[in-house]
């Protein structure tokens, strides 16, 4: 057996909650998502303020548009990856949907606001948080978490 020594950064640590998968379902049902893959029983929920930082560190060094080869799916599921890879955390999924673009993909998270889970989307290609009630025509299809 080879024994390598790996150098592993260590994020930063946050304080996190977690909201049950049954809670996600629910709230994804409000917003007529019909297909959704809850691949685990709960879900982590950070502040705002943490997501700030976690994002600004996940999108560092992001590859550049390609159109059909690294485009709007590529960017949602590296970024996703990113974070689970970097903070082993299952706290953003993927959204599959439309948007006013066309057809789309993004990220959506929970954050931890106020002693209240809330729902967002990311869009990965400009670094823009979204509230669900200021959605600027995003519609999801299908959410993929795990």
């Amino acid at each position: 057996m080879c024994k390598r020594k790996i150098n592993v950064s260590v994020p930063k640590v946050y304080n996190e909650t977690t909201v049950n998968a049954q809670w996600v379902y629910y709230e994804l049902r409000k917003l007529n998502v019909d297909c959704t893959h809850l691949w685990d029983s709960y879900y982590v929920a950070y502040t705002v303020d943490a997501w700030a930082e976690i994002l600004i560190d996940v999108i560092k060094n992001m590859p550049s548009y390609v159109g059909q080869e690294f485009d709007c799916d590529n960017f949602a599921l590296l970024t996703a990856a990113r974070v689970m890879e970097r903070y082993s955390s299952n706290a953003i999924g993927i959204a599959i949907g439309d948007s006013p673009m066309g057809a789309h993909a993004w990220n959506i998270f929970i954050t931890w606001e106020d002693s209240e889970a809330r729902i967002r989307f990311y869009e990965p290609q400009t670094g823009e948080v979204m509230e669900l009630e200021n959605d600027q025509g995003y519609k999801i299809k299908q959410v993929i978490w795990g």
